[in-house]
């Protein structure tokens, strides 16, 4: 296949809470130029520095973490398949009465990619890219499991990290050791 990116299947264990806390392994098939879209709507932002700005949210299907005061439980399964072009004009339809609006956040709407787990989906990548090539102000909200390093340096990063009690804490151990192993100040 040319032209297209190629990704290789990805595949995530987690607690199946519909399956009785048994393991159970899924599978985000190989996706040339898709994602699975829970849903896309436009909505005021509520959390961050940005909020209180309109917001184009684009919820992508699919987590690895089952925190266990989730209020996007539906999200971990429920969805559909949509090419990255069909989800750009769904994003643009929703931000169209905004084309002129600019704040000192940039661009209206925001756009934030959230989940579920967004970084899942590898294709996720190439729409923030493309987002952000086109004047948009993007955002992603990611639960710090997974590496944001490949996420493109223009997109703004909400790290939604894990307290022991959403019993995912463990999932993010790796954030508790970079933080722990910084310099401090000291008193002297």
């Amino acid at each position: 296949m040319t032209g297209a990116a190629q990704f290789p299947a990805f595949h995530f264990a987690f607690a199946d809470l519909n399956n009785r806390g048994k393991s159970v392994t899924h599978c985000l098939a190989p996706m040339a130029e898709t994602l699975v879209i829970n849903e896309i709507y436009l909505s005021l932002q509520g959390e961050s520095t940005f909020a209180g700005l309109p917001c184009v949210f684009a919820r992508l299907t699919a987590c690895n973490l089952r925190c266990s005061y989730c209020d996007t439980a539906y999200a971990f399964t429920e969805g559909s398949k949509m090419p990255l072009p069909e989800i750009r004009a769904r994003i643009d339809e929703l931000a169209q009465p905004f084309s002129t609006a600019v704040s000192t956040a940039g661009r209206l709407p925001l756009v934030e990619l959230t989940g579920g787990e967004p970084l899942l989906q590898p294709n996720a990548l190439p729409l923030m890219q493309s987002l952000c090539d086109d004047g948009y102000t993007v955002l992603i909200e990611t639960s710090g499991a997974l590496d944001i390093s490949k996420v493109d340096s223009r997109v703004h990063r909400i790290m939604d990290l894990k307290c022991p009690s959403s019993g995912e804490s463990a999932r993010i151990g790796w954030i508790i050791s970079a933080i722990s192993k910084r310099p401090t100040r000291s008193n002297s």
